[in-house]
């Protein structure tokens, strides 16, 4: 009996040691996985806007293998084969993919879907491009999400433009390429072009590209001496320039007419960006309409200001020009920084360049700003509490608009 109670108990022990060590520490790690193209559907070589809603390609691949028991979240990567090989400049897309399964595995890109990301690549041309096509995979999240990538495929194919049109201003002697860009509402506007400048003393003219952005056969434009209003001529000959005598701040806006001397633009000088609005106020303060100037980093190319706040309020940014220098205004409570005064040549609402605000209301950290857009809310309960918060705001990108709204901790 005692033997058969000890065998038990070593049996038993055995059992338990030998679970133990069979249990498998799992670790995550990148395995890779392949990529391959679907043959019942063969990439056109040319892309039409006719034919966007025809398969461009079908995609299917294996499961991620990350080393854990575990699915995986796809999304398509679209890269330039020749200039960008590492892609580090890839467009991202959950485009043709099936998000509504677990764990599927297969896309189907439409022409018009593929042609939208050769149109986000950095360089896009309408000749002949090679493209290479991955999937990423993603496990985790944040900071701690691990990505694989599987092979590419890939494919060689003109796209067609749906990017705004533009327009270069360009200084004598300089490159049309690397000039400052006005930018159009939609590749089928030429009446809304438009950008914030910051030019440098010289003479200026406007360079448009082919349509999609090839400067080697540019048409040149002439631009006239601006009105008391700051409409100016556009003129093919160009036989003038746009003369800038002191460096600063420039929102110009053109548009191409089809007859003649219907080519015009507009050319208005501004001192700062800033906010406005009921958040920039507390009672007694000064007008609403007064903007706070904020200060350009001409590096970054993004206007920004530390201020306080109202929160629960709402403001908007716009660009003013003014003679004289800030002056606080009187009353209590007063949200610092001074603020300049609605008052005889201050940046009063009488001298408003533009308006930007919110492009879709939701008060997001980072959005597209819109010309006319609504109102940027400061996050938090409208009660009159005033919180500290660091604006900063960019109109570097033609039409790109974008801005953040942080809180600084006291």
């Amino acid at each position: 009996m005692k033997n058969i109670l000890k065998s038990a108990v070593f049996l038993l022990s055995f059992v338990l040691f030998n679970s133990c060590t069979n249990d498998k520490d799992y670790v995550a790690s990148a395995n890779g996985f392949e990529l391959r193209k679907d043959s019942s559907v063969t990439p056109p070589d040319v892309l039409l806007e006719a034919n966007n809603a025809d398969n461009f390609i079908k995609l299917e691949w294996d499961r991620a293998n990350n080393g854990v028991p575990t699915s995986s979240a796809y999304s398509v990567l679209v890269s330039d084969h020749d200039n960008d090989p590492a892609f580090e400049k890839a467009v991202e897309s959950v485009v043709g993919l099936d998000l509504t399964t677990a764990d599927a595995r297969n896309c189907t890109l439409k022409v018009g879907d593929f042609n939208d990301l050769l149109n986000r690549l950095p360089s896009f041309t309408c000749s002949a491009m090679n493209i290479d096509i991955r999937i990423k995979s993603k496990l985790g999240v944040a900071s701690n999400a691990l990505f694989q990538y599987s092979n590419p495929i890939t494919v060689s194919v003109t796209g067609y433009p749906t990017l705004n049109q533009i327009l270069a201003l360009v200084k004598e002697g300089d490159s049309p390429d690397l000039s400052q860009k006005l930018a159009s509402s939609a590749v089928s506007n030429l009446t809304d072009f438009e950008g914030y400048f910051y030019l440098e003393v010289g003479n200026y003219k406007m360079y448009r590209p082919d349509g999609c952005g090839d400067f080697s056969n540019p048409t040149v434009y002439g631009i006239g001496t601006p009105s008391s209003t700051g409409v100016a001529s556009l003129v093919a000959d160009q036989s003038q320039s746009f003369i800038v005598t002191e460096a600063g701040h420039y929102f110009i806006k053109a548009s191409l007419g089809t007859g003649s001397g219907s080519s015009t633009c507009t050319i208005k000088k501004y001192r700062a960006f800033g906010p406005f609005g009921n958040a920039t106020r507390g009672a007694g303060g000064a007008p609403v309409t007064s903007m706070v100037p904020m200060t350009y980093d001409a590096n970054e190319k993004k206007w920004s200001i530390t201020m306080d706040l109202i929160v629960g309020n709402n403001f908007k940014f716009k660009s003013n020009l003014w003679d004289g220098d800030a002056i606080t205004p009187v009353g209590e409570p007063l949200p610092s920084p001074p603020y300049v005064p609605a008052a005889s040549g201050a940046p009063s609402n009488t001298k408003i360049i533009s308006t930007l605000g919110d492009l879709n209301g939701t008060g997001s950290v980072l959005v597209p700003i819109a010309l006319t857009g609504g109102d940027i809310k400061v996050p938090g309960a409208n009660n009159g509490a005033i919180k500290r918060f660091k604006i900063e705001m960019s109109v570097a990108s033609p039409r790109n608009y974008s801005y953040t709204l942080e809180e600084v901790p006291n």
